[in-house]
C-alpha cells in the first residue's frame, strides 16, 4: 500500500512540475525591421526595473530578445526596428516607431501621442544608466522640429504663447490631456 500511494504521489508531483507553463516576462509583439517590410510576430521579453511582469520602457531601450512560435530566440537591436507594437499582461498596446521616420534627429524609437494636420506629438526614451530621460518633441506639417524638450517645463508653455492653453497645460496630468491641447494648438493654425 505504501508503495501504491509513494507512485501515486512520485506521478503527481512529475505530472504537475512537468507541464510547461507561459513565462508572464514575455509579450505578444509585432515589428517590423528597417531593412524588410516584413511584419513579425513574436514574444519580446519584458525588461522591467522592479517587476517583468508590468510593462517597461526598458524593453525598448536595450537589444530585445524575441521567441518566435517555433522557440527560436532573436535578439533585435532598437536601431533595427521600423516599428514595434507591444501588448502586455492587461492588453495594453504600446506603439513606437523609428525617430528616422517621424523626421527626428536619431533618437531612437518614439512614441506618438498626437498626429494632426498642423503639427504631430512625439515622446523620445534615453537610458542613462538605472533611470529613464523621456524628452518631447513637436514637428510641424513641414517636417521642422518646433519644440524639443519637456511639457511640463515653463519653457513649453511659454512657447504656446496662449494663455487659455497655457491654463490647460498647467492642469493637464496625463498625455490624453497633453494630447488634446496639442489638439486645440493645431486647430489654431488654421
Amino acid at each position: 500500500m505504501k508503495k501504491i500511494i509513494l507512485l501515486l504521489i512520485f506521478f503527481c508531483f512529475t505530472f504537475g512540475f512537468s507541464q510547461e507553463k507561459e513565462d508572464t516576462r514575455y509579450f505578444p509583439a509585432v515589428y517590423i525591421l528597417k531593412n524588410s517590410n516584413d511584419s513579425i510576430s513574436a514574444k519580446v521579453r519584458n525588461t522591467g526595473t522592479v517587476s517583468n511582469k508590468k510593462y517597461s520602457v526598458y524593453t525598448i531601450l536595450m537589444k530585445m530578445k524575441m521567441v518566435d512560435k517555433e522557440k527560436n530566440t532573436t535578439w533585435v537591436k532598437p536601431g533595427d526596428v521600423k516599428y514595434i507594437k507591444i501588448t502586455d499582461n492587461e492588453n495594453v498596446s504600446y506603439e513606437y516607431y523609428d525617430s528616422a521616420a517621424k523626421n527626428l534627429n536619431d533618437v531612437g524609437l518614439v512614441r506618438v501621442f498626437y498626429e494632426g494636420k498642423n503639427i504631430s506629438g512625439y515622446q523620445a526614451y534615453s537610458n542613462s544608466g538605472f533611470s529613464i530621460i523621456s524628452k518631447e518633441y513637436i514637428v510641424d506639417k513641414d517636417k521642422k522640429v518646433i519644440f524639443e524638450g519637456h511639457f511640463a517645463d515653463q519653457k513649453f508653455r511659454s512657447f504656446v504663447n496662449d494663455p487659455n492653453l497655457e491654463e490647460k497645460l498647467k492642469s493637464a496630468k496625463t498625455w490624453e490631456d497633453y494630447s488634446k491641447v496639442l489638439q486645440l494648438w493645431d486647430s489654431k493654425f488654421n
